[in-house]
Protein backbone atom coordinates (compact mmCIF):
# COMPACT_ATOMS: atom_id res chain seq x y z
CA UNK A 1 0.00 0.00 0.00
CA UNK A 2 1.23 3.52 -1.02
CA UNK A 3 2.11 5.86 2.55
CA UNK A 4 0.86 9.39 2.37
CA UNK A 5 2.15 11.92 4.14
CA UNK A 6 -0.07 12.39 7.22
CA UNK A 7 0.30 16.26 7.35
CA UNK A 8 -2.36 16.49 4.45
CA UNK A 9 -4.99 14.49 6.50
CA UNK A 10 -8.33 17.20 7.80
CA UNK A 11 -8.38 19.02 4.82
CA UNK A 12 -5.00 19.77 4.08
CA UNK A 13 -4.68 21.01 0.45
CA UNK A 14 -2.21 19.56 -1.75
CA UNK A 15 -3.21 22.03 -4.22
CA UNK A 16 -5.59 24.82 -4.01
CA UNK A 17 -5.68 27.55 -6.52
CA UNK A 18 -4.46 28.09 -9.88
CA UNK A 19 -1.53 30.77 -8.17
CA UNK A 20 1.93 29.05 -8.89
CA UNK A 21 4.26 29.40 -6.09
CA UNK A 22 7.68 27.72 -5.00
CA UNK A 23 6.23 26.70 -1.51
CA UNK A 24 3.07 24.79 -3.91
CA UNK A 25 5.45 23.05 -5.81
CA UNK A 26 8.07 22.02 -3.21
CA UNK A 27 5.17 20.54 -1.43
CA UNK A 28 3.63 18.33 -4.22
CA UNK A 29 7.80 17.06 -4.62
CA UNK A 30 7.45 16.34 -0.67
CA UNK A 31 5.00 13.30 -1.58
CA UNK A 32 7.50 11.61 -3.90
CA UNK A 33 5.50 11.42 -6.99
CA UNK A 34 7.72 10.10 -9.74
CA UNK A 35 7.65 12.92 -13.17
CA UNK A 36 5.42 9.77 -14.78
CA UNK A 37 2.86 9.55 -12.28
CA UNK A 38 -0.18 8.34 -14.03
CA UNK A 39 -2.89 10.98 -13.76
CA UNK A 40 -5.50 8.95 -15.51
CA UNK A 41 -7.84 7.09 -13.46
CA UNK A 42 -11.51 5.72 -13.58
CA UNK A 43 -13.39 3.50 -11.24
CA UNK A 44 -16.80 3.71 -8.76
CA UNK A 45 -16.68 6.26 -6.17
CA UNK A 46 -19.84 7.87 -3.68
CA UNK A 47 -20.39 11.62 -4.46
CA UNK A 48 -21.93 13.95 -1.89
CA UNK A 49 -24.89 15.77 -3.04
CA UNK A 50 -24.34 19.16 -3.10
CA UNK A 51 -27.94 20.30 -1.85
CA UNK A 52 -29.48 16.90 -0.35
CA UNK A 53 -26.08 15.78 0.90
CA UNK A 54 -26.91 12.05 0.12
CA UNK A 55 -24.37 9.87 -1.50
CA UNK A 56 -24.75 8.53 -5.02
CA UNK A 57 -22.39 6.06 -6.76
CA UNK A 58 -21.00 7.25 -9.88
CA UNK A 59 -18.19 6.43 -12.49
CA UNK A 60 -15.69 8.79 -12.28
CA UNK A 61 -13.21 9.02 -14.74
CA UNK A 62 -9.96 11.16 -14.25
CA UNK A 63 -7.76 12.26 -17.66
CA UNK A 64 -5.24 15.47 -17.18
CA UNK A 65 -6.78 17.75 -14.54
CA UNK A 66 -10.16 16.89 -15.74
CA UNK A 67 -12.32 14.62 -13.88
CA UNK A 68 -16.14 13.51 -15.51
CA UNK A 69 -18.42 11.20 -13.54
CA UNK A 70 -21.07 8.95 -15.00
CA UNK A 71 -24.22 7.15 -14.26
CA UNK A 72 -22.33 3.58 -14.93
CA UNK A 73 -19.71 2.29 -15.84
CA UNK A 74 -20.89 2.22 -19.48
CA UNK A 75 -21.14 5.81 -19.58
CA UNK A 76 -24.48 6.48 -21.66
CA UNK A 77 -25.07 9.77 -19.39
CA UNK A 78 -22.41 12.31 -18.29
CA UNK A 79 -23.55 13.87 -15.18
CA UNK A 80 -20.72 16.56 -14.36
CA UNK A 81 -17.12 17.24 -15.76
CA UNK A 82 -14.64 19.40 -13.56
CA UNK A 83 -11.15 20.68 -13.89
CA UNK A 84 -8.89 19.71 -10.80
CA UNK A 85 -6.99 22.44 -9.13
CA UNK A 86 -6.69 20.74 -5.45
CA UNK A 87 -6.99 17.66 -3.61
CA UNK A 88 -6.47 16.48 -0.14
CA UNK A 89 -7.78 13.56 2.27
CA UNK A 90 -11.23 14.19 4.11
CA UNK A 91 -11.45 12.84 7.77
CA UNK A 92 -15.51 13.56 7.46
CA UNK A 93 -15.75 9.95 5.84
CA UNK A 94 -14.29 6.92 5.82
CA UNK A 95 -11.81 6.83 2.58
CA UNK A 96 -13.08 10.06 1.80
CA UNK A 97 -11.39 12.80 -0.23
CA UNK A 98 -12.04 16.49 -0.77
CA UNK A 99 -11.43 17.76 -4.27
CA UNK A 100 -11.51 21.78 -5.45
CA UNK A 101 -12.35 22.41 -8.89
CA UNK A 102 -11.96 25.71 -10.85
CA UNK A 103 -10.67 26.95 -13.32
CA UNK A 104 -9.93 30.09 -15.84
CA UNK A 105 -13.77 30.88 -16.54
CA UNK A 106 -14.97 28.80 -13.57
CA UNK A 107 -15.86 29.40 -9.76
CA UNK A 108 -14.12 27.70 -7.40
CA UNK A 109 -16.33 24.96 -5.68
CA UNK A 110 -15.50 21.80 -3.42
CA UNK A 111 -17.15 18.33 -3.39
CA UNK A 112 -16.26 15.60 -1.96
CA UNK A 113 -16.55 11.52 -2.38
CA UNK A 114 -14.99 8.60 -1.11
CA UNK A 115 -14.14 5.38 -2.18
CA UNK A 116 -14.76 1.86 -1.22
CA UNK A 117 -11.53 0.90 0.43
CA UNK A 118 -8.11 2.35 1.74
CA UNK A 119 -6.27 1.16 -1.28
CA UNK A 120 -8.98 3.24 -3.82
CA UNK A 121 -8.29 5.85 -1.76
CA UNK A 122 -4.85 6.17 -2.05
CA UNK A 123 -5.14 5.13 -5.80
CA UNK A 124 -7.31 7.94 -6.33
CA UNK A 125 -5.38 10.38 -4.12
CA UNK A 126 -2.22 9.54 -6.24
CA UNK A 127 -3.91 10.17 -9.15
CA UNK A 128 -5.67 13.11 -8.40
CA UNK A 129 -2.13 14.94 -6.81
CA UNK A 130 -0.51 13.83 -9.89
CA UNK A 131 -3.64 15.64 -12.15
CA UNK A 132 -2.75 18.85 -10.29
CA UNK A 133 0.90 18.75 -10.22
CA UNK A 134 1.24 18.69 -13.80
CA UNK A 135 -1.11 21.55 -13.98
CA UNK A 136 0.72 23.37 -11.59
CA UNK A 137 4.13 22.53 -13.68
CA UNK A 138 2.50 23.72 -16.76
CA UNK A 139 1.88 28.00 -15.64
CA UNK A 140 4.76 27.55 -13.89
CA UNK A 141 7.68 26.40 -16.42
CA UNK A 142 4.98 27.27 -19.40
CA UNK A 143 4.73 23.33 -20.66
CA UNK A 144 1.33 23.22 -23.23
CA UNK A 145 -1.24 21.10 -22.33
CA UNK A 146 -1.49 17.94 -23.14
CA UNK A 147 -4.97 18.13 -24.01
CA UNK A 148 -6.70 22.00 -25.49
CA UNK A 149 -10.28 23.01 -25.82
CA UNK A 150 -9.22 23.20 -29.89
CA UNK A 151 -5.99 24.23 -31.69
CA UNK A 152 -6.87 28.28 -32.31
CA UNK A 153 -9.15 28.33 -34.64
CA UNK A 154 -11.11 31.13 -35.02
CA UNK A 155 -13.53 33.35 -37.34
CA UNK A 156 -10.45 34.85 -38.72
CA UNK A 157 -9.11 31.80 -40.22
CA UNK A 158 -12.40 31.87 -42.35
CA UNK A 159 -13.76 33.66 -45.36
CA UNK A 160 -16.77 34.19 -45.98
CA UNK A 161 -18.53 33.87 -49.47
CA UNK A 162 -22.16 34.28 -49.39
CA UNK A 163 -25.20 33.29 -47.39
CA UNK A 164 -26.81 30.15 -47.67
CA UNK A 165 -29.07 29.39 -44.94
CA UNK A 166 -31.20 31.61 -42.34
CA UNK A 167 -33.35 30.15 -39.34
CA UNK A 168 -34.87 31.29 -36.06
CA UNK A 169 -31.62 30.93 -34.23
CA UNK A 170 -28.48 31.56 -36.59
CA UNK A 171 -27.64 31.12 -40.52
CA UNK A 172 -25.36 29.73 -42.30
CA UNK A 173 -23.04 30.91 -44.66
CA UNK A 174 -21.05 29.03 -47.49
CA UNK A 175 -16.59 29.84 -46.50
CA UNK A 176 -13.51 28.67 -47.34
CA UNK A 177 -10.17 27.66 -44.80
CA UNK A 178 -7.54 30.23 -45.36
CA UNK A 179 -5.15 27.93 -43.57
CA UNK A 180 -4.15 24.32 -42.65
CA UNK A 181 -5.44 20.69 -44.33
CA UNK A 182 -8.79 22.26 -45.50
CA UNK A 183 -6.82 25.23 -47.10
CA UNK A 184 -9.75 26.80 -49.69
CA UNK A 185 -12.00 23.95 -49.40
CA UNK A 186 -15.88 25.26 -49.79
CA UNK A 187 -17.63 24.18 -46.02
CA UNK A 188 -20.38 25.05 -44.24
CA UNK A 189 -20.32 27.35 -41.31
CA UNK A 190 -23.28 27.56 -38.83
CA UNK A 191 -23.43 30.61 -36.43
CA UNK A 192 -25.61 31.01 -33.19
CA UNK A 193 -26.26 33.37 -30.90
CA UNK A 194 -25.56 32.55 -27.57
CA UNK A 195 -28.00 35.21 -26.30
CA UNK A 196 -30.93 33.78 -28.34
CA UNK A 197 -29.49 30.30 -27.35
CA UNK A 198 -29.40 31.02 -23.60
CA UNK A 199 -32.37 33.38 -23.54
CA UNK A 200 -35.08 30.23 -25.30
CA UNK A 201 -33.07 27.28 -23.29
CA UNK A 202 -31.12 25.53 -25.98
CA UNK A 203 -28.38 24.97 -24.41
CA UNK A 204 -28.52 21.93 -23.92
CA UNK A 205 -29.58 21.40 -26.92
CA UNK A 206 -27.09 22.81 -28.90
CA UNK A 207 -24.72 20.81 -27.27
CA UNK A 208 -26.12 17.74 -27.96
CA UNK A 209 -26.20 18.43 -31.55
CA UNK A 210 -22.51 19.50 -31.69
CA UNK A 211 -21.97 16.00 -29.66
CA UNK A 212 -24.13 13.81 -32.04
CA UNK A 213 -22.36 15.78 -35.34
CA UNK A 214 -18.55 14.97 -33.30
CA UNK A 215 -19.17 11.58 -32.71
CA UNK A 216 -21.09 10.02 -35.67
CA UNK A 217 -19.72 9.09 -38.42
CA UNK A 218 -21.53 7.78 -41.37
CA UNK A 219 -21.99 8.79 -45.62
CA UNK A 220 -25.18 9.78 -44.64
CA UNK A 221 -24.94 12.17 -41.77
CA UNK A 222 -23.08 15.72 -42.41
CA UNK A 223 -19.75 15.80 -40.76
CA UNK A 224 -18.50 18.16 -37.96
CA UNK A 225 -15.24 19.73 -39.31
CA UNK A 226 -14.91 22.34 -36.09
CA UNK A 227 -16.60 24.06 -33.87
CA UNK A 228 -15.77 26.90 -31.89
CA UNK A 229 -16.49 30.23 -30.11
CA UNK A 230 -16.33 33.62 -28.38
CA UNK A 231 -18.16 35.60 -26.14
CA UNK A 232 -21.29 36.72 -28.14
CA UNK A 233 -21.79 33.51 -30.82
CA UNK A 234 -21.06 29.51 -31.51
CA UNK A 235 -19.82 28.78 -34.75
CA UNK A 236 -20.08 25.32 -36.36
CA UNK A 237 -17.99 24.73 -39.66
CA UNK A 238 -19.34 21.55 -41.18
CA UNK A 239 -19.20 19.81 -45.17
CA UNK A 240 -20.77 21.80 -47.73
CA UNK A 241 -23.51 20.37 -49.64
CA UNK A 242 -24.06 22.29 -52.95
CA UNK A 243 -26.87 20.03 -54.29
CA UNK A 244 -29.26 21.92 -51.70
CA UNK A 245 -31.91 21.01 -49.90
CA UNK A 246 -34.55 18.10 -50.66
CA UNK A 247 -36.91 20.71 -49.94
CA UNK A 248 -35.18 22.86 -52.58
CA UNK A 249 -35.46 20.26 -55.43
CA UNK A 250 -39.08 19.27 -54.49
CA UNK A 251 -40.73 22.61 -55.14
CA UNK A 252 -38.92 22.62 -58.43
CA UNK A 253 -39.51 19.27 -59.61
CA UNK A 254 -43.12 19.03 -58.15
CA UNK A 255 -42.31 15.15 -57.22
CA UNK A 256 -39.81 12.28 -57.82
CA UNK A 257 -39.96 9.64 -60.23
CA UNK A 258 -40.54 6.02 -58.66
CA UNK A 259 -36.44 5.48 -58.87
CA UNK A 260 -35.66 8.47 -57.41
CA UNK A 261 -37.92 8.25 -54.62
CA UNK A 262 -35.98 4.38 -54.31
CA UNK A 263 -33.09 5.11 -53.99
CA UNK A 264 -33.66 8.54 -51.67
CA UNK A 265 -35.06 5.86 -49.08
CA UNK A 266 -32.71 3.47 -49.11
CA UNK A 267 -29.92 5.94 -47.81
CA UNK A 268 -32.65 7.51 -45.57
CA UNK A 269 -33.31 4.01 -44.01
CA UNK A 270 -29.61 3.86 -43.97
CA UNK A 271 -28.62 6.90 -41.61
CA UNK A 272 -31.74 6.40 -39.27
CA UNK A 273 -30.85 2.59 -38.38
CA UNK A 274 -27.27 4.12 -37.41
CA UNK A 275 -28.66 7.09 -35.58
CA UNK A 276 -30.81 4.31 -33.76
CA UNK A 277 -28.00 1.72 -33.44
CA UNK A 278 -26.38 4.35 -31.59
CA UNK A 279 -28.71 5.57 -29.09
CA UNK A 280 -29.75 8.50 -30.73
CA UNK A 281 -33.75 9.78 -31.82
CA UNK A 282 -33.71 12.02 -33.96
CA UNK A 283 -36.93 13.74 -33.88
CA UNK A 284 -36.81 16.49 -36.51
CA UNK A 285 -36.94 14.41 -40.30
CA UNK A 286 -37.98 16.77 -42.61
CA UNK A 287 -37.19 17.80 -46.36
CA UNK A 288 -35.40 20.93 -45.51
CA UNK A 289 -32.97 18.95 -43.10
CA UNK A 290 -32.05 16.06 -45.71
CA UNK A 291 -29.03 17.55 -48.20
CA UNK A 292 -27.70 16.40 -51.69
CA UNK A 293 -24.28 16.94 -52.98
CA UNK A 294 -22.93 17.58 -56.44
CA UNK A 295 -23.99 13.79 -57.34
CA UNK A 296 -27.59 13.30 -55.53
CA UNK A 297 -25.96 11.75 -52.88
CA UNK A 298 -28.32 12.62 -49.71
CA UNK A 299 -26.99 13.54 -46.13
CA UNK A 300 -29.02 14.37 -43.03
CA UNK A 301 -28.55 17.95 -40.94
CA UNK A 302 -29.81 19.85 -38.09
CA UNK A 303 -29.89 17.88 -34.44
CA UNK A 304 -31.30 20.53 -32.69
CA UNK A 305 -34.16 18.62 -31.71
CA UNK A 306 -32.10 15.06 -31.00
CA UNK A 307 -32.03 13.16 -27.97
CA UNK A 308 -29.12 11.29 -26.97
CA UNK A 309 -29.28 7.68 -24.87
CA UNK A 310 -32.66 6.39 -26.30
CA UNK A 311 -32.25 2.51 -27.15
CA UNK A 312 -34.83 0.48 -28.55
CA UNK A 313 -36.44 0.04 -25.43
CA UNK A 314 -36.36 3.51 -24.27
CA UNK A 315 -39.17 6.14 -24.65
CA UNK A 316 -39.27 10.02 -23.81
CA UNK A 317 -41.98 12.47 -23.59
CA UNK A 318 -41.18 16.07 -25.30
CA UNK A 319 -43.76 17.39 -27.57
CA UNK A 320 -41.58 18.76 -30.48
CA UNK A 321 -41.25 18.75 -34.01
CA UNK A 322 -42.24 19.73 -37.45
CA UNK A 323 -45.71 19.61 -37.54
CA UNK A 324 -46.61 18.14 -40.31
CA UNK A 325 -44.22 15.42 -39.91
CA UNK A 326 -45.42 14.95 -36.02
CA UNK A 327 -46.67 11.13 -35.55
CA UNK A 328 -50.04 10.63 -33.39
CA UNK A 329 -47.97 9.49 -30.05
CA UNK A 330 -46.43 12.73 -29.99
CA UNK A 331 -49.32 14.60 -30.44
CA UNK A 332 -51.51 12.88 -28.10
CA UNK A 333 -48.51 13.73 -26.04
CA UNK A 334 -47.54 9.66 -24.95
CA UNK A 335 -44.33 8.06 -24.26
CA UNK A 336 -42.40 7.61 -28.01
CA UNK A 337 -39.23 6.13 -29.40
CA UNK A 338 -37.67 5.46 -32.08
CA UNK A 339 -41.07 4.89 -34.22
CA UNK A 340 -41.32 8.54 -34.57
CA UNK A 341 -38.38 9.08 -36.79
CA UNK A 342 -39.58 6.07 -38.98
CA UNK A 343 -43.26 8.08 -39.08
CA UNK A 344 -41.40 10.69 -40.30
CA UNK A 345 -39.81 8.91 -42.85
CA UNK A 346 -42.56 7.40 -44.30
CA UNK A 347 -44.07 11.14 -44.82
CA UNK A 348 -41.15 12.22 -46.23
CA UNK A 349 -41.55 9.35 -49.01
CA UNK A 350 -44.87 10.09 -49.24
CA UNK A 351 -44.51 13.58 -49.99
CA UNK A 352 -41.16 13.63 -52.63
CA UNK A 353 -43.85 11.06 -54.58
CA UNK A 354 -46.86 12.87 -54.83
CA UNK A 355 -45.41 15.84 -54.14
CA UNK A 356 -47.88 17.06 -50.64
CA UNK A 357 -47.50 15.34 -46.99
CA UNK A 358 -50.18 12.85 -46.79
CA UNK A 359 -51.79 14.88 -43.92
CA UNK A 360 -51.27 17.86 -45.04
CA UNK A 361 -53.54 20.88 -44.19
CA UNK A 362 -54.17 24.58 -43.85
CA UNK A 363 -56.01 24.38 -40.50
CA UNK A 364 -53.14 23.17 -38.13
CA UNK A 365 -55.49 21.50 -35.72
CA UNK A 366 -57.68 19.94 -39.00
CA UNK A 367 -54.13 18.23 -40.19
CA UNK A 368 -53.34 17.27 -36.47
CA UNK A 369 -56.82 15.06 -36.02
CA UNK A 370 -55.60 13.91 -39.93
CA UNK A 371 -52.50 12.45 -38.66
CA UNK A 372 -54.15 10.62 -35.29
CA UNK A 373 -57.34 9.56 -37.02
CA UNK A 374 -57.96 9.93 -40.99
CA UNK A 375 -56.45 7.37 -43.07
CA UNK A 376 -54.08 7.72 -45.95
CA UNK A 377 -55.10 7.75 -49.34
CA UNK A 378 -52.72 6.70 -52.03
CA UNK A 379 -53.04 7.83 -55.54
CA UNK A 380 -52.55 5.24 -58.63
CA UNK A 381 -49.69 5.32 -59.85
CA UNK A 382 -48.22 4.44 -56.91
CA UNK A 383 -46.66 1.28 -56.65
CA UNK A 384 -48.10 -1.66 -54.13
CA UNK A 385 -44.89 -2.67 -52.65
CA UNK A 386 -44.21 1.22 -52.03
CA UNK A 387 -48.07 1.27 -50.74
CA UNK A 388 -47.11 -1.39 -48.71
CA UNK A 389 -43.91 0.01 -46.94
CA UNK A 390 -45.88 3.41 -46.45
CA UNK A 391 -48.75 1.68 -44.82
CA UNK A 392 -46.19 0.10 -42.45
CA UNK A 393 -44.17 3.43 -41.21
CA UNK A 394 -47.48 5.63 -41.17
CA UNK A 395 -49.31 3.02 -39.04
CA UNK A 396 -50.75 4.54 -35.90
CA UNK A 397 -49.92 2.26 -33.73
CA UNK A 398 -45.94 2.84 -32.70
CA UNK A 399 -45.96 -0.83 -31.07
CA UNK A 400 -46.71 -2.17 -34.92
CA UNK A 401 -44.96 0.10 -36.46
CA UNK A 402 -42.43 -0.97 -39.23
CA UNK A 403 -38.89 -0.35 -38.01
CA UNK A 404 -40.16 -0.17 -34.22
CA UNK A 405 -38.63 -2.76 -31.96
CA UNK A 406 -35.25 -4.49 -31.45
CA UNK A 407 -34.70 -5.46 -35.21
CA UNK A 408 -36.43 -2.09 -36.64
CA UNK A 409 -33.51 -1.49 -39.45
CA UNK A 410 -33.42 -5.09 -40.35
CA UNK A 411 -37.43 -4.89 -40.86
CA UNK A 412 -37.11 -1.70 -42.77
CA UNK A 413 -35.14 -3.40 -44.98
CA UNK A 414 -36.52 -6.62 -45.48
CA UNK A 415 -39.26 -5.40 -46.78
CA UNK A 416 -40.51 -6.17 -50.29
CA UNK A 417 -40.01 -2.81 -51.51
CA UNK A 418 -36.58 -2.97 -50.86
CA UNK A 419 -36.09 -6.64 -52.00
CA UNK A 420 -33.52 -5.45 -55.17
CA UNK A 421 -31.22 -3.44 -52.93
CA UNK A 422 -27.64 -4.16 -52.56
CA UNK A 423 -27.29 -2.87 -48.76
CA UNK A 424 -23.52 -3.02 -48.84
CA UNK A 425 -23.40 -1.15 -51.97
CA UNK A 426 -25.56 1.42 -51.06
CA UNK A 427 -23.02 2.09 -48.06
CA UNK A 428 -20.48 2.69 -49.99
CA UNK A 429 -22.47 5.07 -52.60
CA UNK A 430 -21.59 2.27 -55.10
CA UNK A 431 -25.49 2.97 -56.62
CA UNK A 432 -25.37 5.35 -59.35
CA UNK A 433 -27.79 8.33 -58.08
CA UNK A 434 -31.00 8.24 -61.06
CA UNK A 435 -31.04 12.07 -59.59
CA UNK A 436 -28.51 14.58 -60.58
CA UNK A 437 -28.80 18.32 -59.46
CA UNK A 438 -29.34 20.78 -62.36
CA UNK A 439 -26.55 22.90 -61.07
CA UNK A 440 -24.13 22.04 -58.15
CA UNK A 441 -22.12 24.98 -58.47
CA UNK A 442 -21.46 27.15 -54.86
CA UNK A 443 -24.26 28.95 -53.21
CA UNK A 444 -27.08 27.86 -56.11
CA UNK A 445 -29.04 25.77 -54.85
CA UNK A 446 -30.60 28.37 -51.67
CA UNK A 447 -33.88 28.74 -50.36
CA UNK A 448 -35.37 32.27 -51.26
CA UNK A 449 -35.25 33.07 -47.41
CA UNK A 450 -31.22 32.82 -47.79
CA UNK A 451 -31.02 35.48 -51.29
CA UNK A 452 -29.53 38.70 -50.27
CA UNK A 453 -28.01 37.60 -46.98
CA UNK A 454 -24.64 39.85 -46.20
CA UNK A 455 -21.91 37.98 -45.68
CA UNK A 456 -20.18 39.49 -42.60
CA UNK A 457 -19.95 38.59 -39.28
CA UNK A 458 -18.81 40.70 -36.21
CA UNK A 459 -15.86 38.46 -34.99
CA UNK A 460 -15.08 39.11 -30.77
CA UNK A 461 -11.74 37.34 -29.81
CA UNK A 462 -12.64 37.02 -26.21
CA UNK A 463 -13.88 33.65 -24.94
CA UNK A 464 -16.57 33.62 -21.88
CA UNK A 465 -19.68 31.79 -20.36
CA UNK A 466 -19.05 28.77 -19.15
CA UNK A 467 -22.47 27.27 -20.23
CA UNK A 468 -20.70 26.13 -23.42
CA UNK A 469 -17.40 24.81 -22.17
CA UNK A 470 -15.99 21.84 -23.93
CA UNK A 471 -17.83 23.57 -27.27
CA UNK A 472 -14.71 23.48 -28.89
CA UNK A 473 -13.55 21.05 -31.26
CA UNK A 474 -10.60 21.82 -34.52
CA UNK A 475 -10.94 18.34 -36.87
CA UNK A 476 -9.33 15.06 -36.07
CA UNK A 477 -6.17 16.24 -35.55
CA UNK A 478 -7.18 18.00 -32.04
CA UNK A 479 -6.09 15.38 -29.02
CA UNK A 480 -9.42 16.13 -27.20
CA UNK A 481 -11.33 12.97 -26.93
CA UNK A 482 -14.96 13.05 -27.73
CA UNK A 483 -17.27 13.10 -24.73
CA UNK A 484 -20.71 12.47 -24.39
CA UNK A 485 -23.00 15.19 -23.89
CA UNK A 486 -23.19 16.81 -20.20
CA UNK A 487 -26.34 16.80 -17.89
CA UNK A 488 -26.63 18.21 -14.84
CA UNK A 489 -26.24 15.59 -11.85
CA UNK A 490 -29.30 16.28 -9.88
CA UNK A 491 -27.03 16.00 -6.84
CA UNK A 492 -25.32 19.22 -8.30
CA UNK A 493 -28.51 21.42 -8.77
CA UNK A 494 -28.26 25.17 -7.19
CA UNK A 495 -31.51 25.63 -7.92
CA UNK A 496 -34.93 23.26 -7.58
CA UNK A 497 -35.27 20.96 -10.50
CA UNK A 498 -37.28 22.08 -13.84
CA UNK A 499 -38.99 21.04 -16.60
CA UNK A 500 -36.78 19.98 -19.57
CA UNK A 501 -37.48 23.21 -21.65
CA UNK A 502 -39.36 23.13 -24.72
CA UNK A 503 -37.35 22.01 -28.03
CA UNK A 504 -37.07 24.26 -31.12
CA UNK A 505 -38.91 23.54 -34.27
CA UNK A 506 -39.37 24.77 -37.47
CA UNK A 507 -42.34 25.38 -39.70
CA UNK A 508 -42.60 24.42 -43.37
CA UNK A 509 -41.35 28.33 -44.25
CA UNK A 510 -40.39 29.86 -41.12
CA UNK A 511 -39.04 28.58 -37.46
CA UNK A 512 -41.30 29.13 -34.72
CA UNK A 513 -42.51 27.33 -31.22
CA UNK A 514 -44.88 24.85 -30.88
CA UNK A 515 -46.38 24.74 -27.81
CA UNK A 516 -48.93 22.00 -26.52
CA UNK A 517 -52.30 22.26 -28.68
CA UNK A 518 -54.01 23.29 -25.12
CA UNK A 519 -51.83 25.77 -23.68
CA UNK A 520 -52.16 27.25 -27.38
CA UNK A 521 -56.03 27.33 -27.19
CA UNK A 522 -55.56 28.51 -23.48
CA UNK A 523 -53.70 31.51 -25.08
CA UNK A 524 -56.55 31.93 -27.74
CA UNK A 525 -59.21 31.99 -25.34
CA UNK A 526 -57.34 34.75 -23.09
CA UNK A 527 -56.78 36.42 -26.33
CA UNK A 528 -60.56 36.25 -27.15
CA UNK A 529 -61.66 37.31 -23.66
CA UNK A 530 -59.11 40.57 -23.32
CA UNK A 531 -60.42 41.76 -26.72
CA UNK A 532 -63.85 41.55 -25.46
CA UNK A 533 -63.37 42.96 -22.77
CA UNK A 534 -62.08 46.00 -24.45
CA UNK A 535 -65.02 46.32 -26.83
CA UNK A 536 -67.32 45.86 -23.53
CA UNK A 537 -65.57 48.78 -22.14
CA UNK A 538 -65.61 50.93 -25.25
CA UNK A 539 -69.18 50.38 -25.67
CA UNK A 540 -70.38 51.16 -22.40
CA UNK A 541 -67.85 54.22 -22.12
CA UNK A 542 -70.02 55.07 -25.66
CA UNK A 543 -73.64 54.49 -24.23
CA UNK A 544 -72.72 56.54 -21.03
CA UNK A 545 -72.04 59.52 -23.17
CA UNK A 546 -75.12 59.49 -25.25
CA UNK A 547 -77.14 58.74 -22.46
CA UNK A 548 -76.07 61.83 -20.33
CA UNK A 549 -76.57 63.67 -23.80
CA UNK A 550 -80.02 62.48 -23.92
CA UNK A 551 -80.49 63.94 -20.14
CA UNK A 552 -79.17 67.22 -20.87
CA UNK A 553 -81.36 67.49 -23.89
CA UNK A 554 -84.73 66.30 -22.31
CA UNK A 555 -83.51 68.19 -19.21
CA UNK A 556 -83.51 71.50 -21.53
CA UNK A 557 -86.68 70.58 -23.42
CA UNK A 558 -88.68 70.46 -20.24
CA UNK A 559 -90.64 67.78 -21.79
CA UNK A 560 -90.67 63.47 -21.47
CA UNK A 561 -90.53 63.62 -25.19
CA UNK A 562 -86.89 62.73 -27.19
CA UNK A 563 -85.80 64.79 -30.30
CA UNK A 564 -87.08 63.06 -33.51
CA UNK A 565 -83.60 61.96 -34.59
CA UNK A 566 -83.38 59.88 -31.46
CA UNK A 567 -86.43 57.60 -31.87
CA UNK A 568 -84.80 56.22 -34.71
CA UNK A 569 -81.96 54.58 -33.03
CA UNK A 570 -81.88 51.30 -31.19
CA UNK A 571 -81.12 50.98 -27.43
CA UNK A 572 -78.40 48.43 -26.86
CA UNK A 573 -78.28 46.81 -23.54
CA UNK A 574 -74.74 45.72 -22.62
Amino acid sequence: MVKVDHKLKNSSWVCQSQTVCKEQLSRLSSLNLSPNENSECEGFLWKEGKITHTWKKRWFLLKGSTLTYFTDEKKTVLCGSRTIIGVALWAGKVNGLQIRNGGNKEKDSLFHVHAENAKQQQRWFRALTAACTENLQRQHFGKSPKNTRGSGVMMNDFEIIKGIGKGGFGKVFLVTKKTGPDTKKLLAMKILSKELVKRTKQVQSTIAERQILLDISHPFVVNLRYSFQNSHKLYMVMDYFSGGSMYFHLCNERYFEPSQVKFFATELVLALGHLHKNRIVYRDLKLENILMDEHGHIAITDFGLAKLGIGWKDTTDTYCGTPVYMSPEILLNKKYGHGVDWWACGTVLYEVSVGRAPFQDRVRDKMFRNIVYAKIRYPSKLDPPFCALLDGLLTKDPARRLGSGRSGLANVQSANYFSSVDWEMALNKGIPPPFKPKSARAGENIEKKAVGMVARDTTCLTYENSEFEGFTFAGESQSEPRMPLITMDPDDRTTPPTASPMSRLEKRNSSDFVTSRLAKKKSRELAVKAKLNKQGSGLRATFTKQGSSLRAQLEKNGSGELPGSVHTKRVVRV
